[in-house]
């Protein structure tokens, strides 16, 4: 038997029973398809045959208008349900208006057995009886889908007839009233067989759709999985760019493109200058939201056939295929430069972030994918260097000097094991008497192999790699030390100056180092003089404010170092809780020959003064700087006029010496 399908087998059944009866609904109106016609040719003819006995003409044509009209219902009814999308929760309705429609038939078929049954006329009578058996038996197979409905039309539609033929007496309705008894329930029976077969049919169908729906949700799932590991394998989840390992995929197929023809590769290592800045002061979501703009100028770039790649923070690569030549790249270089420079509003923040390029080329700079990033990388390093915010091309060179500097760096980790750091001491003069007030300690290094190192080369590699915190513990636990045997031979006005690393501030509880190291020294508070610059607000500003609060809490002095370079600004000696200012030397060099710089030095002390601040004059190297910042009423003064860095041993004789000569020179000749 041929069964058609309401529910899609794919959709999986949680109830497996609702399921099954909506299918057996369904079965119920495609399976009767066609019987309504029929049933009625069957009643046309039982009243054609009819028409010559007994029975009223009125009697037969008024039941078969009645069977018309249950036959017509029903088809219309079938109709219907077939060319409408009957939901799953709208089939039980379905099924009940099913139902009184073969109730309705069912006692139309009985009423024939009882009021058309032809008395005394035994040929007719078995005729009826072969018309009404002959319905249910045709019935059945396509009732049989729904048991109760079978039997309502059965029992309705039979009995009547059986009935009759059992009481009219005679041994041949006898009989044919017992055979239609068994025919009955072998009907029945076989009913009852059919709709178990089916359902169990039904269910195992579905079970097994549950079953493969099941199977098919896990393959999607497993598929989705494989897509998100290879996303996740190859893609940056911030950006949405290629990660390093597609980046060095690509990279090294378009090494194999670039040798295989004519075209140039080249590679551009483009990294975000003071990055950290922003991620340490407004905060990392502010942070990843540039990373997402700065990828998206990225690419919009480049062409489709180049590559935009985020290998970690803000470290970008561009590989640039059919690069045309250096003037190209430069000309690129600097289009990405001004697309990055471009105002980013986040909020209510306004940005304007830099970056520096580095640009290697595949033909003339390196053989492979690690040597073309590295080479790129260094020189990137040089831009760095240069004062960011440009794009560099690498050189032979640059190779040789980033082999230096990582052996520099790997002999300066080193460096305080092998006690190789020495201190050396500027002295700080007090201007008006000409007394030694003071020394700032300068750290040195003597290397094995490189000789004294320069501090302006060696500073910023401790700063840039974080040794800048273990090396300025050593020196202020050194200095702080020596403080307190000098100030036995200086007395009680002595102090030591320290430098203080912005970098330093990263360091967890600096004003606690700070102290613990004061207490192990026994240096007073107050004979420490902590030097900083305006870059400890290039960080977390709150918290280094916070630091220094601390450091000031302890007693220990601090001195504004620098001031008038880089981005000094006034109100960094409203912020700062200093008690020093020290001049820059850029200013004090030519304060007597240059009227511009001697107006600046002049309002700095005087500005200084009003707001009770000591001023330190950085860099006095002749006697007509020392005059003027005299006539200018500076408190504090160190340059190579007065002495130059010193040794220990160097340092101690001089604190003995008294009043330094070159005050005694310009006091007689201002006498």
């Amino acid at each position: 038997m041929a069964i058609a399908t309401m529910v899609d087998p794919r959709v999986p059944s949680r109830d497996v029973g609702r399921h099954v009866q909506a299918e057996l609904t369904n079965l119920l109106y495609h399976n009767t398809r066609g019987m309504h016609i029929a049933g009625l040719v069957v009643s046309l003819l039982l009243v054609i045959t009819l028409r010559d006995t007994s029975l009223s003409p009125a009697v037969l044509g008024g039941w078969f208008a009645c069977m018309f009209l249950i036959e017509a219902g029903r088809g219309l009814l079938s109709r219907r349900f077939r060319h409408d999308a009957i939901a799953l929760a709208e089939t039980g309705p379905w099924r009940r208006r099913f139902l009184v429609g073969s109730l309705a038939a069912a006692l139309g078929w009985g009423c024939a057995g009882a009021l058309l049954f032809p008395h005394g006329d035994v040929a007719h009578q078995l005729f009826l009886t072969m018309v009404v058996m002959g319905a249910c038996a045709v019935s059945m197979p396509a009732l049989a889908a729904d048991l109760a409905c079978y039997l309502m039309f059965l029992l309705p539609a039979a009995l009547p007839l059986a009935a009759r033929l059992l009481v009219e007496g005679g041994e041949i309705e006898l009989t044919a009233g017992i055979m239609s008894c068994v025919g009955i329930l072998l009907l029945v029976r076989m009913a009852a067989g059919t709709h178990k077969r089916l359902v169990e049919q039904l269910n195992i169908r579905f079970a097994v759709a549950d079953i493969a729906e099941e199977l098919r949700n896990e393959m999607a799932d497993r598929r989705r999985a494989e897509e998100q590991l290879t996303q996740l394998a190859n893609y940056d989840p911030l950006t949405g760019l290629a990660n390093r390992t597609l980046c060095e995929h690509k990279l090294g197929r378009a090494i194999a493109r670039a040798r295989g023809g004519h075209a140039q590769l080249a590679v551009l290592f483009l990294d975000l200058d003071r990055f950290k800045t922003i991620n340490d002061s407004l905060g990392h979501n502010i942070g990843d939201e540039v990373l997402k703009r700065v990828a998206q100028r990225l690419q919009r770039s480049v062409t489709e056939r180049d590559t935009v790649a985020r290998l970690s923070g803000d470290e970008f690569i561009l590989l640039i295929e059919d690069a045309e030549d250096r003037e190209d790249l430069q000309m690129l270089s600097e289009r990405i430069l001004r697309v990055i420079g471009k105002p980013m509003l986040l909020g209510e923040t306004e940005l304007r972030i830099t970056a520096s390029i580095g640009i290697t080329l595949l033909a003339e700079d390196s053989p492979d994918v690690k040597s073309l990033l590295a080479n790129a990388d260094t020189a990137l390093y040089r831009a760095k260097k240069l004062g960011r915010n440009c794009a560099e091309f690498f050189t032979p060179d640059m190779h040789e000097q980033a082999l230096v500097r990582l052996k520099r760096e790997v002999e300066l980790r080193k460096a305080l094991r092998r006690d190789e750091l020495k201190l050396h001491y500027q002295p700080l003069y007090d201007l008006p008497s000409g007394r030694l007030m003071g020394v700032e300690a300068l750290v040195r290094w003597q290397n094995h192999e490189f000789g004294l190192v320069s501090p302006s080369e060696f500073i910023p590699l401790a700063e840039e790699t974080g040794l800048i915190i273990a090396i300025g513990e050593w020196v202020l636990r050194e200095a702080c030390k020596q403080a307190v045997r000098w100030r036995a031979l200086a007395g009680e006005h002595f102090h030591m100056a320290v430098n203080l690393s912005a970098r330093q501030f990263t360091a967890p509880d600096l004003a606690g180092t700070v102290g613990r190291i004061l207490g192990e020294s026994g240096l007073p508070p107050s004979a420490l003089l902590l030097e900083i610059t305006e870059s400890v607000t290039l960080g977390n500003e709150e918290n280094n404010m916070a630091e220094l609060r601390k450091l000031r809490g302890l007693g220990i002095r601090l001195a504004l170092d620098d001031f008038g370079t880089g981005n000094s600004s006034l109100g960094y000696l409203k912020r700062f809780p200093i008690e020093v200012l020290k001049l820059d030397q850029s200013f004090v060099r030519d304060v007597a020959h240059n009227p511009q710089d001697a107006a600046v030095a002049r309002a700095t002390i005087r500005l200084a003064n009003t707001l009770g601040l000591h001023v330190v004059a950085e860099g006095v190297e002749n006697e007509a700087q020392l005059a003027w910042l005299q006539g200018e009423d500076c408190a504090l003064i160190q340059g190579y006029l007065l002495s130059e860095p010193l040794d220990e041993h160097a340092c101690e004789q001089l604190l003995g010496s008294g009043v330094h000569k070159a005050f005694v020179s310009m006091r007689k000749s201002l006498n």
